[in-house]
């Protein structure tokens, strides 16, 4: 990103990598994260989406710790319920609702993005700093909505769910994409038509969010800062996938003996009775 333009050397003819920022100015790459919680406990169906805040120059061994307060919370997006008969709509009104609360809130992140702010250092000097969102931390559904695409719908290629066991990566879905579809959306139907848009958006498998957070942010695109979900994307995969395929092709006992015979290693998990009768499986042993 701090080099992400390229000048052609006449004299020399290659490509010399040129920074889009101001001699002397860094890159502070801003981390957010975002998921439902409930934040009341036996007095009714109160939750939000809580927007949390941190910075990618921050080890990970520091930021995992919560005594580090390395992640802060920078709001409480409304989960509202509305009171539309068809379901569709209310989807499309709560992604919109959300995207422009994100808008509103991270409109000072935007600024600096795009202007720099001057920040104090640990050694208590001026830098000065632009912040482009390096990571938004969310479960897959959630990242389809910030990335203003479908359901069923990758938010950082261009593949749909019939497409996602190709052999093949798919282009990526880049900002400019995106909003190239929107405009080609827009001009078809006006955005506050809601309807009509949503069935234009739908041709694109948008969402008929028409004004994504993301727009104006700097060195900021969905298809690279949604990264992949360690929960689903690998754990989950391996328990619904690779391991259904292993069992199917060796069977249950075999597979069952090859885990047992292992050696137990301090601080991993010891299957003494293999794995093929697991139904659930936690993410830490105890």
């Amino acid at each position: 990103m701090q080099v992400s333009l390229l000048c052609f050397d006449v004299l020399c003819h290659i490509n010399v990598p040129k920074s889009q920022l101001p001699a002397g100015a860094t890159l502070l790459g801003t981390i957010l994260s975002s998921d439902k919680t409930n934040i009341s406990v036996l007095t009714g169906d109160r939750v939000a989406h809580p927007l949390l805040i941190s910075l990618a120059n921050i080890k990970m061994e520091t930021r995992l710790k919560l005594s580090s307060h390395a992640f802060l919370l920078a709001a409480l997006l409304p989960v509202p319920k509305f009171v539309h008969n068809n379901k569709w709509m209310k989807g499309v009104l709560e992604a919109r609702l959300i995207h422009q609360c994100l808008d509103i809130v991270l409109e000072p992140l935007k600024q600096a993005a795009k202007l720099g702010v001057m920040l104090s250092d640990p050694w208590g000097y001026s830098q000065y700093c632009f912040t482009p969102i390096a990571s938004y931390i969310v479960d897959t559904p959630e990242a389809a909505m910030l990335a203003a695409v479908g359901g069923k719908t990758s938010p950082i290629t261009m593949a749909m769910y019939k497409e996602f066991g190709d052999d093949f990566r798919h282009e990526p879905r880049t900002s400019l994409t995106t909003l190239a579809q929107l405009a080609a959306a827009a001009s078809k139907a006006d955005p506050s038509d809601i309807e009509a848009y949503f069935r234009e958006a739908q041709k694109f498998c948008l969402n008929g969010v028409h004004l994504p957070f993301w727009h104006d942010v700097p060195l900021s695109c969905p298809s690279s800062f949604f990264n992949p979900e360690i929960l689903h994307h690998f754990h989950k995969k391996f328990g619904d996938h690779d391991s259904k395929w292993c069992i199917n092709a060796l069977g249950p006992a075999e597979v069952d003996f090859r885990f047992s015979v292992l050696q137990p290693i301090m601080g991993f998990r010891h299957f003494k009775e293999g794995i093929s009768s697991l139904k659930q499986v936690t993410g830490q042993t105890l």
